[in-house]
């Protein structure tokens, strides 16, 4: 995409063993009936990665914007601050960022 621009992509796919639930009163008719349920997941998932290093700010504490443990740590009930330090020209990361911002 760019040098500063990584696009990643993923596709999982899980098929779970069917469940089957027996019943003495089937949907309440007093007649035994069976239901079998099969479940498969299909998960597609997309990624963008830019090169620079991104740091949330809320208060005192500064994080690390890329870690979801870091993010987990904030009080999201208060602003939090984007600070991305690059020299480089940011105007294609932040028209990413432009749905996500309140102002």
């Amino acid at each position: 995409m760019n040098s500063h621009l990584n696009l990643n992509i993923a596709y999982f796919w899980t098929t779970y063993d069917d469940y089957t639930k027996t019943s003495e009163n089937y949907n309440n008719t007093t007649i035994k009936g069976t239901d079998v349920y099969a479940r498969t997941n299909k998960v597609f998932g997309l990624s963008v990665e830019y090169d620079f290093d991104f740091d949330l700010i809320s208060g005192r504490y500064v994080i690390d914007a890329k870690s979801i443990m870091g993010i987990f740590s904030l009080d999201l009930s208060k602003p939090i601050d984007l600070t991305i330090h690059t020299d480089e020209d940011t105007t294609e990361v932040m028209a990413a960022l432009e749905p996500y911002i309140i102002k």
